[in-house]
């Protein structure tokens, strides 16, 4: 599977899940949570360069570059920090969300997700 696909997918999921959020469906939305998470986790493991979360970053959508940031901090604090800051006066509980995740990133009680025999496993990562 090229990683084209796989981005396109990635990107396809968290938008769904922005959408199914703000429409109350959180199961739909919880699914593609799931979605996203393990297949950036999937290319992380394969891709050490983290190019993955530097093309996201990049995305129009808000919900997108929040999603890439939050999983570039534990690789490069500063774009990843920057990113969210531009994010906080988004509206749709995207601003919210990144202060939530800066919030919690300054207390050291952030918690990512990795892969362990094919199951989305979260960890505190410090910094």
């Amino acid at each position: 599977m090229s990683q084209y696909f796989r981005l396109d997918k990635i990107i396809n999921s968290i938008i769904i899940h922005r959408q199914e959020s703000e429409n109350g469906n959180y199961g739909n939305a919880n699914k593609h949570i799931k979605i996203y998470t393990k297949e950036i986790c999937k290319i992380l493991n394969q891709d050490k360069s983290f190019s993955i979360l530097t093309e996201l970053i990049k995305n129009k959508y808000p919900a997108v570059r929040s999603t890439a940031a939050y999983f570039l901090l534990p690789y490069d604090k500063e774009t990843a920090e920057k990113e969210l800051a531009s994010l906080f006066k988004e509206g749709n509980g995207i601003g919210f969300n990144a202060k939530m995740i800066m919030k919690e990133w300054k207390k050291g009680t952030l918690k990512f997700p990795s892969l362990v025999d094919g199951k989305i496993i979260y960890n505190i990562v410090t910094h």
